[in-house]
């Protein structure tokens, strides 16, 4: 869709709550939505069909003066109104560097993603470059990074 703002509008009457979304057919729309005040200020939306056809996604979204963004996704082959959705943020645990646990990474990485490659479909010259290629990189890692101890996964435990 060039030249159209994918930020819907939304076209309010007196009372905020009959605020109406105007959705294009068979389009996804990012659309600023209301959100209810115990919501936390980082949050996960739940994922649900609004009317037969039309599809809020789950988002991980921010709020900011009481509304936040999130993906609308009209399934329809016309253009769709709907009444403007107030949301409930789900709180999202956030993992930080302070919970970086060595114990959990494998103790030979390389090893670890080379049983992880799908190869069944390549003939025996791609499978050969495949490996090499994930090898060489991993190799590199371990050269440029000289203090590789505080990498996660390139650890030479």
């Amino acid at each position: 869709m060039v030249g159209r703002n994918p930020l819907l509008s939304v076209n309010c009457a007196l009372e905020p709550s009959k605020c109406q979304i105007t959705l294009p057919p068979r389009a996804e729309s990012i659309v600023r939505v209301p959100v209810t005040p115990e919501s936390p200020n980082v949050g996960m939306t739940a994922k649900y069909e609004l009317q037969e056809g039309v599809y809020m996604a789950a988002a991980l979204t921010k709020v900011v003066n009481g509304y936040a963004l999130t993906s609308i996704l009209n399934t329809n082959e016309v253009e769709t109104d709907i009444f403007e959705p107030t949301v409930h943020l789900d709180e999202v645990d956030f993992a930080g560097e302070d919970d970086y646990n060595p114990e959990f990474e494998p103790r030979d990485r390389e090893q670890s993603i080379m049983t992880q490659l799908r190869l069944d479909h390549l003939n025996a010259e791609e499978r050969r470059a495949l490996i090499a290629t994930c090898s060489d990189f991993h190799g590199q890692c371990k050269k440029s990074h000289p203090h590789q101890d505080s990498i996660p996964g390139l650890s030479s435990k």
